[in-house]
């Protein structure tokens, strides 16, 4: 086992395997619950890296289950209009053409709607799902395996030919392998993603009436766009709004 495997590992079993929900593995003996804790553990840090969400949340996005699809998490970031939908392996071969085309057939499932074709923990999460959608969310297919080989022409040829169907009438999926290279990079996102901290640079000061009284801060719209890149939804975690979602004031507010 290479040393960037271990170290991968490591932080997925010990950031996110905590947090995983195994109460549908009780009838697997330790060692299928250990590979199955593992395989979800990935697809959360996937999840995390990606939608730069906590711990918690991402391993809350995984579906994985039997009869999944080939869906193991959706993860969605509003604050990016993306919604990331991931398989996760950690086996260290290339991409299987097989488990590649199952994948995209669970992604093809999902976009048409086919509810009944999915998961119980997708189904679960339909409203959810179709509210990001509806809302011109782009979706983000990710393979995340620790392999240190990429996807071989069979594999490609099936993820190629789901963009390209899809995509036919506008660009509303991407679709992505990350490898052992790019889980190494992500390994330690798990400790980047505590509560915002963020400095801004105060390009003047303004105040309408008297400084005595009020004083304000003016900071450009590029400063704030890297900031909402970096924290995406957290930003907004305190704010009583992203709570509330659907209301008469939010929907005003979100159109103007």
């Amino acid at each position: 086992m290479e040393l960037q495997e271990r170290q991968v590992r490591k932080r997925f079993n010990e950031d996110f395997g905590p947090f995983i929900d195994m109460t549908d593995s009780s009838q697997h003996n330790a060692v299928e619950q250990s590979k199955i804790r593992a395989s979800r553990a990935l697809a959360a840090l996937t999840v995390a890296a990606n939608a730069k969400i906590s711990a918690e949340e991402s391993c809350a996005s995984v579906v994985d289950e039997s009869g999944d699809a080939g869906i193991d998490a959706i993860g969605i970031a509003l604050a990016r209009g993306e919604v990331y939908v991931v398989q996760a392996k950690t086996s260290v071969g290339a991409p299987s053409p097989t488990e590649v085309l199952k994948f995209a057939s669970g992604i093809r499932r999902l976009l048409d709607w086919d509810w009944d074709g999915l998961g119980g923990k997708v189904q679960r999460r339909r409203a959810e799902i179709e509210k990001a959608l509806e809302g011109g969310a782009k979706v983000v297919a990710i393979y995340s395996h620790l392999g240190s080989q990429g996807p071989n022409s069979d594999a490609l040829r099936s993820s190629n030919q789901l963009v390209s169907d899809v995509n036919s009438s506008g660009d509303i999926l991407e679709f992505r392998y990350e490898g052992l290279r790019e889980n190494f990079d992500h390994r330690n996102i798990a400790s980047g993603l505590g509560s915002p901290d963020y400095e801004l640079v105060f390009e003047r000061w303004v105040t309408m009436t008297d400084y005595r009284s009020e004083i304000m801060g003016m900071v450009s719209g590029e400063q704030l766009a890297s900031m909402v890149e970096a924290f995406n939804d957290r930003l907004f975690d305190k704010n009583i709004r992203s709570v509330l979602r659907d209301t008469e004031t939010n929907d005003i507010l979100m159109n103007h």
